[in-house]
């Protein structure tokens, strides 16, 4: 009996599976584990990443945002300092005989104005009577030689700058018409003047609409400080603090300092100051309703001042603006603000629940005033 053939080494196994020297093993991979680490690694990078961006984009928004407010302000700033300076005085010396004017007042709702008139171009007031031969009237009567105060005048204009009427309406406007001695249809028409639609019906112009506050302080010899007290009445009075308005012909405006009445036997005394400060509050974003809200009504005598945040808020102390009334806040809280009532000329009023409350940027500026003159009576 013949022994069994010996079997190949590598002999299928029963089963028909295959043999072990030609065995795969399937491709290694991630567990379960592993990709759920992984996931949240690249989770993590992308969150980073997203407040990388949004810290980056905020720090571009906020430097944009105060260079465009810092580029408004020297709008201003620039268009007002033009016009003062080349402010049109009288030349008392001349045969002028009357008095350009200069009337620095407030609106209805307390705020700060200003009219005066302006020489449109080339020299003006004493510098082109200096130039001009023909400047006075022959002494020897009679008028043949010389000419009359509108020959040597230059080309003028009548400027008028001031708040829109409506307090919740932001808007600083400039008007400009051509100066008539006639006064018709003169910007100094105190009527027309105090017209809600002024600015729009005599072709007015937003300097900008995003102005909350602005405030005229003019500087006299009497002043030694733009923070002081306000002068007492009169030319000898002695103290610190600027004129808060201005009557350059010393015969309307009673409550001015230097006041003059109307005296036959004096010659003309008009005073123009030596300086105006000028102080903006800009809202950062034109049209934005405000920083915060009232969480609750409060009335005239509240200090305290609920708000819906205090995060956009300057650190105290600083203005705010309620509605249509300032405060000054010396303290903050994360919903409230401790507050001093009824400030720059405005008065402690109610408020209703869901008001804005908007803060600003403050500027300020002080315009020589090329045309300076002390009264002498």
């Amino acid at each position: 009996m013949r022994p069994p053939p010996p079997s190949p080494r590598f002999a299928a196994p029963p089963g028909g599976l295959p043999a072990h020297g030609s065995a795969r093993r399937p491709p290694a991979g991630f567990t379960l584990l592993e990709l759920m680490v992984a996931i949240g690694v690249f989770v993590l990078l992308a969150v980073v990443l997203v407040g990388l961006l949004q810290s980056a984009l905020g720090t571009w928004d906020a430097g944009t945002a105060r260079k465009d407010v810092y580029e408004r302000s020297q709008t201003v700033f620039t268009m007002l300092t033009r016009d003062l300076q080349a402010l049109y005085a009288v030349d008392v010396e001349s045969a002028d005989d009357m008095v350009y004017p200069l009337f620095g007042d407030f609106d209805a709702a307390g705020r700060s104005r200003i009219r005066f008139v302006k020489v449109l171009g080339g020299l003006g007031g004493r510098a082109a009577a200096l130039f001009d031969p023909t400047r006075r009237r022959s002494a020897a009567g009679g008028g043949g030689i010389g000419a009359r105060p509108e020959d040597w005048e230059p080309a003028l204009a009548e400027i008028a700058w001031a708040l829109d009427p409506d307090p919740a309406r932001p808007i600083l406007w400039r008007a400009e018409r051509t100066w008539s001695r006639s006064g018709n249809l003169s910007l100094f028409d105190d009527d027309r003047f105090n017209a809600r639609d002024f600015f729009p019906s005599n072709r007015g112009e937003h300097v900008d609409a995003g102005l909350l506050y602005w405030e005229l302080l003019y500087w006299t010899r009497n002043t030694g400080s733009w923070t002081g007290a306000r002068p007492r009445r009169g030319f000898g009075a002695r103290t610190a603090g600027p004129e808060v308005r201005w009557d350059a012909t010393r015969q309307y405006d009673e409550a001015f300092a230097f006041h003059k009445p109307v005296a036959k036997d004096l010659p003309l005394d008009p005073v123009y100051p030596e300086m105006i400060r000028v102080t903006i509050v800009l809202q950062p974003q034109v049209g934005d309703r405000g920083d915060a809200m009232l969480v609750a009504p409060i009335d005239g005598t509240s200090s305290e001042i609920p708000v819906s945040s205090t995060r956009a808020f300057p650190p105290p102390p600083d203005y705010a603006l309620v509605g249509k009334e300032w405060v000054y806040y010396s303290a903050l809280t994360p919903g409230a603000l401790r507050a001093r009532r009824g400030v720059r000329n405005t008065k402690p009023q109610a408020h209703a629940a869901g008001e804005g409350v908007r803060t600003g940027v403050t500027f300020t500026t002080v315009i020589p005033i090329p045309m300076f003159r002390e009264g002498k009576y």
